[in-house]
C-alpha cells in the first residue's frame, strides 16, 4: 500500500514538472493581446490580468496568465516586455486604464491611487 501511494505521488510530481517545463503554444492565442498590469507595492511586483470573459480564447488566455506567473516568473513591466518579445509578440501601445484619487474639485487633499496600465501586444508575423 505504501508503494502504491509513493508511486502515485511521484507520478503526480513528474506530471506537474513536465507540464510547467514546456513552453506555451502561442498559436492558441489571438493576434492581439491586452494585458493589464497593476502595481502591487505590498508584494513588490505587478499583478497581471488578461480579460477573457466571453472570449473564444478564454481557456488559452487563462492558461497563458498562469504561465506568465508560474513559469516565466514575471514580476515587473521589464520582465513582461522581455517575455512577450521572446514568445513572439510585439509591443504596440499602452494606456492607463484606471486610477483613482481622493479629493474635492481641483483640490486633491490626499491620494489613494492604484494605477492599472494596459499593454497592447500583437503577434509577430512568422518569418
Amino acid at each position: 500500500m505504501k508503494k502504491l501511494i509513493l508511486t502515485a505521488a511521484l507520478g503526480c510530481f513528474l506530471f506537474m514538472g513536465t507540464t510547467f517545463a514546456k513552453d506555451f503554444d502561442v498559436n492558441r492565442l489571438p493576434k492581439y493581446l491586452v494585458i493589464n498590469a497593476e502595481n502591487t507595492k505590498l508584494l513588490g511586483g505587478i499583478g497581471l490580468h488578461i480579460n477573457a470573459k466571453k472570449s473564444p480564447y478564454k481557456e488559452a488566455l487563462r492558461e497563458f496568465e498562469d504561465y506568465l506567473y508560474d513559469v516565466k516568473k514575471v514580476r515587473n513591466m521589464t520582465d513582461l516586455l522581455n517575455v512577450m518579445d521572446e514568445l513572439g509578440f510585439d509591443y504596440k501601445d499602452s494606456y492607463n486604464s484606471s486610477s483613482s484619487s481622493i479629493g474635492v474639485g481641483d483640490d486633491i487633499t490626499g491620494s489613494a491611487s492604484k494605477v492599472r496600465t494596459s499593454l497592447i501586444f500583437k503577434k509577430m508575423a512568422k518569418k
